[in-house]
C-alpha cells in the first residue's frame, strides 16, 4: 500500500473521507476549484439577482425599465455628442426613475430599498450637474 495513504488513514478514520491515490501521490496534479469560482455557480447567482431586481425595475415586460430609461435619457441628452459622458449618466438616472415609477414610493422592494434608489438618483443628478458645469467650461472629455 502507498505510504502516504497509510499515513492519512492513521489520521482520518476510513468512514470520514475517501482519498484517491492521485490526491496522495500528486497533490498538485489536478487543481481543485472552489464551487464559488465555477462559471455555472457565478451564472446561477447572477440569474437569481437578476430575477429579484427585474421584479423591482420592470412590470410584465422585462425590458420596460430599459425602454423608460432610454426615453428619459434621450430627452435629457438632445443635441449632445454621441461620446458625451452625460449620456451614460442620464441613462443611470433614467434607470433609477424607471424603478421608482414601477415600485412607487411605498412599494415593497426585493433588492434595494426605495430610499437607496432615491439616494442613487440624487448622486447621479449631482454627477450630471458636475459634468454639465465641466462641459460649459470646455473641460469635459467627450463633450462637444
Amino acid at each position: 500500500m502507498n505510504q502516504g495513504l497509510d499515513k492519512l488513514s492513521a489520521v482520518l478514520p476510513a468512514n470520514q473521507r475517501t482519498v484517491t491515490l492521485t490526491e496522495i501521490d500528486f497533490p498538485f496534479a489536478q487543481p481543485r476549484m472552489h464551487d464559488e469560482w465555477e462559471v455555472s455557480t457565478i451564472l446561477k447567482k447572477a440569474a437569481a439577482i437578476s430575477d429579484k431586481k427585474r421584479q423591482d425595475y420592470a412590470g410584465t415586460d422585462p425590458d420596460e425599465n430599459f425602454i423608460r430609461a432610454a426615453e428619459i435619457a434621450a430627452n435629457i441628452c438632445k443635441g449632445l455628442a454621441d461620446t458625451d459622458p452625460r449620456r451614460a449618466t442620464a441613462i443611470l438616472i433614467g434607470v433609477k426613475l424607471a424603478r421608482l415609477q414601477n415600485l412607487g414610493l411605498n412599494g415593497a422592494a426585493n433588492h434595494e430599498s426605495v430610499d437607496d434608489t432615491l439616494d442613487d438618483t440624487i448622486n447621479y443628478v449631482a454627477i450630471l450637474k458636475r459634468q454639465t458645469l465641466r462641459a460649459r467650461a470646455g473641460v469635459l472629455t467627450g463633450a462637444k
